[in-house]
């Protein structure tokens, strides 16, 4: 029986959204407090919200409605449908009912970031809001699903994405809305190519970002993971298969015992 409850329960979360207001609530991991506080550069889309849950349904509708023709349209289709997508400048976290096994993580270890939402699949089923390392890991699996090449980089207190075709290069920030040509260390060094692409926020929060890209990169690889949390990321991957396995699993226990049971009897 209670394996049963258990499936339902994943059946019925796999797929759930909370609504916008829980998903912008103020909340606190144990560390620190996250509040929403929407950028007037902020382009969300809901219709997109609506019609994608996958990075497979991300690149379909990429196809059909940016209708890219090269290779540097689909590089720009995917960076606008990840900015679009999301609100940004918020953490979402698993509930109990999106997954309980990291919801549980969550409350016995509230000081650890293992609840937050890793996979890009993750973030486009269930959230409507986002934050720089998820925006980056999104736009990265979305654009190699279309067989771009794109890696993650992470400075200190944000992480973007950079895309190559060929021998060009392009900084990619879909959760500050900006894009430009060229390797992210040369935009990096060059505070006044970061105050113009940077134009639109306010002075405090440029020069926040200019001290920001100061700081020593790392940087992910082509072929590498889309996070800077590949550990946490493949952890969460293995859980999103666990949590169909174990219920299932302990269904074919029940029945197996069962059977013993009434053969001995």
């Amino acid at each position: 029986m209670i394996s049963v409850l258990l499936l339902a329960w994943t059946a019925i979360g796999h797929n759930y959204r909370p609504s916008i207001e829980v998903q912008t609530a103020t909340w606190h991991d144990g560390l620190q407090e996250y509040y929403f506080e929407r950028s007037t550069q902020d382009s969300f889309d809901p219709k997109l919200y609506e019609k994608t849950r996958s990075v497979n349904e991300a690149v379909r509708y990429i196809l059909e409605h940016y209708q890219p023709k090269s290779e540097e349209e689909r590089l720009r289709a995917a960076y606008n449908f990840t900015r679009k997508r999301f609100m940004h400048f918020m953490y979402p976290h698993h509930t109990w009912r999106t997954n309980p096994y990291l919801a549980l993580a969550e409350f016995l270890f509230p000081t650890k970031p293992f609840n937050g939402m890793y996979l890009a699949d993750d973030n486009l089923r269930h959230s409507a809001v986002t934050w720089c390392g998820g925006a980056a890991t999104i736009f990265i699996e979305i654009y190699r699903a279309m067989g771009g090449e794109a890696q993650t980089v992470s400075f200190l207190g944000h992480d973007i994405a950079e895309a190559r075709i060929g021998n060009q290069y392009y900084f990619v920030d879909a959760d500050l809305e900006r894009f430009a040509q060229g390797r992210v260390k040369q935009v990096a060094e060059s505070e006044s190519r970061l105050r113009s692409l940077y134009a639109g926020y306010s002075e405090e929060r440029i020069n926040h970002y200019v001290g920001v890209f100061a700081t020593n990169a790392i940087y992910g690889g082509y072929y590498g993971p889309s996070t800077n949390s590949p550990r946490i990321q493949k952890i969460q991957a293995a859980i999103a298969y666990g949590k169909w396995i174990a219920p299932a699993g302990l269904m074919l226990l029940g029945v197996g015992l069962l059977l013993v049971s009434r053969s001995n009897s």
